[in-house]
C-alpha cells in the first residue's frame, strides 16, 4: 500500500508543497512527451545528437518542492514546477501511457531532482502508479 504524503499548507506564492524521496507524492496533469537532445553533446538533434523522448506531466498550476535538508543531497527547493520529467520503469506502463497521450491522469511516486544529462527538467518523478 502506497503512503501519499504532502505537507499541508502553501508557500508564500500559493504553491502546493511537496517533498523529495522517500516521500510519495500523487500529482494529476496532462501527460506528453518531448524531444530533447542526447549523447554525444546534448545541444542539438539537428546537428547530430541522439533524440531523447521524455515523457512529462503538464501541472494544472505550480507546485513547490522543499529541498530535503540534507547538504550532501542534490534535491534542492524549486519553485513554480509546472512540468516534471516522468520515469517509466518498464514497457507495459509505456504501452498504457502512448494510448493516455494528452489527457489528464493521476500520477503516484517519488520526486527526486535531476542530476544527469539525460534529466532535461529539474523535476523527475519515479512513477509507481497511475489512473
Amino acid at each position: 500500500m502506497l503512503v501519499i504524503e504532502t505537507i499541508a499548507g502553501s508557500s508564500s506564492a500559493s504553491e502546493p508543497v511537496f517533498r523529495y524521496e522517500p516521500h510519495v507524492t500523487t500529482l494529476s496533469g496532462m501527460l506528453s512527451t518531448r524531444v530533447y537532445p542526447g549523447s554525444p553533446n546534448y545541444e542539438s538533434v539537428k546537428n547530430g545528437d541522439e533524440a531523447e523522448h521524455i515523457w512529462l506531466i503538464k501541472l494544472r498550476s505550480p507546485i513547490l518542492i522543499l529541498d530535503d535538508g540534507d547538504s550532501t543531497s542534490q534535491n534542492e527547493k524549486e519553485t513554480g514546477v509546472k512540468e516534471i520529467q516522468l520515469i517509466v520503469l518498464n514497457e507495459r506502463d509505456e504501452k498504457k501511457l502512448k494510448k493516455l497521450m494528452g489527457t489528464n491522469i493521476r500520477f503516484t511516486g517519488t520526486l527526486t531532482h535531476a542530476i544527469t544529462g539525460h534529466h532535461h527538467l529539474p523535476i523527475l518523478m519515479e512513477v509507481k502508479g497511475f489512473k
